[in-house]
């Protein structure tokens, strides 16, 4: 893979140290914080239509005839509103942005020509919902695979509008004026019979700060497109064997071990003594370019899903770590968090009638929820424990920080020691929230009088002290009484 010369903004070289972890607080606890009574379907996009400081998730209910797309706004307390955000579409809402940069979000949705073309829908005013349809276009060639997707690739302030076209590649529509796209550029393989038929997924992968698009041939590779820098300018930087016979989705993840280096994860058909299974694996950025396998499943009871096995990427517990899902296929989303260095543990599973699910920070809490479609309706998971727990898959601090006393009471103080030198300390309330944060501690002991960061006094209660230093953490569990 051909790799820019720019000097990497993260450390390349693994320490020692890193190999050991945090293993003794708790896993991830997921628990049910809202059921929409209704499938939405779909790619679930959500966002901030209105500029109200509110997300919502968009979808398609098949039930409503003609099938409409509508929005559940998060109203605050685990409750959501349901709106309607107007116009008509085929197989579900796929994409949420402002593409042309006027500052009324848009939704992107297949076509009602079987998903031969696209259309946007676009807000009235910076504070309605998407209803208008605005644009629709792109028939060239016809598909029923659309997986469009905004994106700036080539970092020139316009938006692309990026869609999958099996057997072709990935078509590339720029933004050139209000409600305006033209075909920019198309990202397709020397192999006219393996062209990309699985997912895209994009990302800075070798952090140079021009970006990467990443997508399945359908047969045994993983392509990586690079932006050169100048305007729709691309070149084919790398083409990966995944040793899989298809392909059917990746994803792109921001380091998910805490090693500095950005992961490709694949998803396809593997065979070995004459039984197929479905194969889950991990690629890892290699300095001075390439990938190599760092870890991988074949599980028998997975299976290839209608529209493959879609892969989403998120924070669930708000460590900043990214941890990720995946349709298995088989009725379930299995949720994998990182255990070790290059080593991945299925920590929860969801049952699911759909096959496509999200990871998305729609009540921004700092958690990623898993959205997912049941037999119930449309159902919203999150980590109960918040940060407190999150934290058990860093890699540790070199040297041990202890807090005294263990049960500290209010109108007392809490001394920390043994704290690194320009370390990081911030308190986190139970559920997650920042209660405290002081940077750049330049001594090995650090006080907390129980205020917060206006320097109210905090009421009785669990928090979770979080040290950072040189990209190692560690966290304590604080207990506080009146």
């Amino acid at each position: 893979m051909v790799m820019s010369s720019r000097t990497s903004r993260v450390p390349w070289v693994l320490p020692a140290a890193l190999l050991w972890f945090v293993t003794n607080l708790p896993a991830i606890q997921m628990a049910r914080i809202a059921l929409l009574n209704e499938h939405l379907g779909g790619n679930y996009p959500c966002g901030d239509a209105r500029h109200c400081g509110r997300n919502a998730v968009y979808g398609e209910n098949y039930n409503i005839t003609p099938d409409s797309v509508i929005g559940y706004e998060y109203e605050g307390n685990n409750q959501f509103q349901r709106v309607v955000a107007g116009g008509l579409s085929f197989e579900g809402v796929w994409a949420f942005g402002d593409g042309d940069g006027d500052s009324l979000m848009e939704l992107v949705a297949p076509g009602r020509d079987g998903g031969a073309s696209v259309v946007i829908l676009e807000s009235r005013t910076d504070t309605s919902y998407p209803v208008d349809s605005v644009w629709g276009a792109c028939p060239e060639p016809a598909s029923n695979n659309p997986y469009p997707r905004y994106m700036d690739l080539d970092r020139d302030g316009h938006q692309e509008l990026a869609r999958l076209v099996e057997w072709y590649g990935i078509f590339l529509y720029e933004n050139t004026g209000n409600n305006q796209y033209s075909l920019a550029a198309v990202l397709a393989d020397t192999y006219p019979f393996s062209g990309p038929d699985g997912d895209f997924d994009v990302g800075d992968l070798d952090r140079d700060g021009l970006m990467e698009l990443v997508t399945g041939s359908g047969y045994y590779y993983f392509y990586v497109y690079k932006a050169t820098g100048q305007n729709n300018q691309y070149v084919l930087a790398c083409r990966c064997s995944t040793e899989a016979s298809a392909i059917y989705n990746v994803a792109v993840a921001n380091d998910m071990d805490h090693n500095g280096l950005p992961e490709v994860l694949v998803i396809g058909t593997w065979v070995s003594g004459g039984q197929q299974y479905l194969k889950l694996m991990i690629d890892e950025a290699v300095a001075g370019g390439g990938f190599h396998r760092v870890w991988e499943l074949a599980h028998p009871d997975w299976y290839q899903g209608w529209f493959g096995n879609p892969i989403s990427v998120g924070s669930v517990d708000g460590d900043s770590a990214e941890e990720f899902a995946v349709n298995t296929g088989a009725g379930t989303i299995a949720l994998f968090k990182c255990t070790g260095l290059h080593s991945y543990t299925q920590v929860w599973t969801f049952n699911t009638t759909g096959t496509f699910f999200r990871l998305f920070d729609i009540n921004r809490d700092g958690r990623a929820e898993c959205i997912f479609d049941s037999d119930s309706g449309t159902e919203i998971w999150e980590d109960t424990e918040g940060l407190g727990v999150a934290e058990f898959s860093k890699f540790p601090l070199e040297s041990q920080v202890m807090a005294t006393p263990s049960v500290a009471r209010l109108g007392a103080s809490l001394q920390f020691s043994g704290i690194p030198a320009d370390a990081e300390v911030d308190v986190l309330a139970l559920d997650g929230e920042l209660v405290r944060r002081t940077q750049g501690v330049r001594q090995s002991t650090w006080t907390w009088n129980f205020r917060d960061q206006s320097g109210n006094l905090v009421p009785a209660g669990t928090y979770f002290a979080v040290i950072r230093s040189k990209g190692k953490t560690t966290s304590l569990k604080l207990c506080l009484v009146k």
